[in-house]
């Protein structure tokens, strides 16, 4: 099944899966285009489907290297850094999809110098201001509580940019996503598990979902599209079977 306006509606998708192939071709450009904080990467194309599992109800996008096959931009997340890549206006591939969202933030610039959209995947765990080394630091803390890093971690991007272009104001934010937005209807988890016991205050460590963002290009122009999901089963409960949700589908940027 290819991934499509239908499916963000109908279908709850929860990862995206690569294979070996994938995965040793993603390692070695991260490897060679990693700079600082950014790895800014355009050649990250593969084929992608959408899965059923069985167990869960769900679906996983699975991104496999076809070559003439291929038709979808993939941008990762690499942990406490800034990924970015440029997006085309013309060409044969005009789908995007990046790593699952449960804290990053995701944001859509112009590159001013070559007029084509840039996509961003915030992910900043490691955090002064926050206190937060790792998952555990997160309970007590609600689904869409978002990391001060995070937000903040635009900067870095363009500072990046300035050095890149040797001239300032070269990228223009067109568009901000944050973990607040996507899961704005999960500041407790409980609101959306069915009755079937109660779960305790921790939500931030028991919340099993996050938010696949998906790209679409028509007439030369980018359209951006969140999914969010969770788990509307009692995730403690080991007998239980999963079973995701849509929450919310959402085109939240349009090209102009």
């Amino acid at each position: 099944m290819n991934i499509n306006y239908r499916a963000l509606e109908n279908i709850p998708i929860i990862d995206i899966i690569e294979n070996s192939t994938v995965g040793l071709k993603l390692i070695k450009n991260v490897t060679k285009l990693f700079d600082g904080n950014l790895l800014f990467n355009n050649s990250n194309v593969f084929k992608s489907t959408l899965k059923k599992d069985d167990f869960s109800g769900a679906h996983f996008i699975e991104m496999k290297d076809e070559n003439l096959l291929n038709d979808t931009f993939y941008l990762p997340f690499k942990e406490n850094s800034v990924t970015a890549m440029e997006l085309p206006n013309t060409g044969a591939i005009n789908t995007f999809v990046t790593a699952r969202m449960n804290g990053c933030s995701f944001y859509i610039c112009r590159n001013l110098f070559t007029k084509k959209i840039v996509v961003c995947h915030a992910n900043a765990l490691n955090s002064s201001m926050d206190d937060i080394k790792s998952a555990a630091d997160l309970i007590n803390k609600p689904p869409n509580w978002q990391s001060f890093n995070t937000q903040k971690s635009l900067a870095r991007l363009m500072d990046i940019f300035t050095v890149k272009y040797k001239s300032k104001g070269n990228l223009e934010l067109l568009r901000s996503l944050y973990k607040e937005e996507y899961f704005n209807s999960m500041n407790h988890a409980s609101n959306f598990y069915y009755r079937i016991k109660s779960i305790p205050s921790n939500d931030a460590a028991n919340f099993v979902g996050g938010a696949i963002v998906i790209g679409f290009r028509e007439k030369n122009k980018w359209s951006f599209y969140y999914q969010s999901v969770m788990n509307t089963n009692n995730i403690r409960q080991k007998e239980y079977r999963l079973n995701y949700k849509i929450i919310e589908s959402k085109k939240f940027f349009e090209e102009i």
